[in-house]
């Protein structure tokens, strides 16, 4: 389904009826969180409370919240949504209540192959005999 995380009413709907939800939306890019924070915090922990809250109105079994490496000792804007995200999660999986949902984080470091991704530019650096960047 195409949507929105940010959009409550349509997580909703796309939940309903769903045993397991994997939530792999997010403002991935470094550089793009640094420029626009207050994007990367609707998306990245807003919009990962609409799915929380959904996966508790539809009684979905079990959330798997895909973090990243990066909400370890955050130190970019991305780093810190996702750790927020992370903090989210724990404190709702915690909370008293009707809701038989269980949540789960997932940390990925850098995945080879997705869109976006450092692997192809530190490769084109080595390759041009270039200084790497890392970040």
């Amino acid at each position: 389904m195409l949507g929105d995380i940010r959009n409550f009413e349509r997580i909703k709907r796309a939940t309903e009826g769903c045993d397991y939800v994997f939530n792999a939306a997010a403002i991935k890019h470094v550089s793009f969180s640094e420029y626009n924070p207050m994007e990367a915090i609707s998306v990245n922990v807003n919009g990962l409370e609409n799915i929380i809250e959904a996966c508790f109105i539809q009684n979905v079994k079990k959330l798997v919240h895909i973090s990243t490496d990066k909400a370890v000792v955050p130190t970019t804007v991305m780093g810190a949504t996702k750790m927020l995200g992370e903090r989210l999660c724990i404190s709702r999986n915690l909370a008293k209540g009707s809701h038989i949902t269980k949540i789960s984080c997932v940390r990925f470091g850098n995945v080879l192959g997705s869109r976006g991704s450092i692997i192809p530019l530190i490769k084109n650096q080595i390759k041009n005999e270039n200084i790497v960047t890392l970040t």
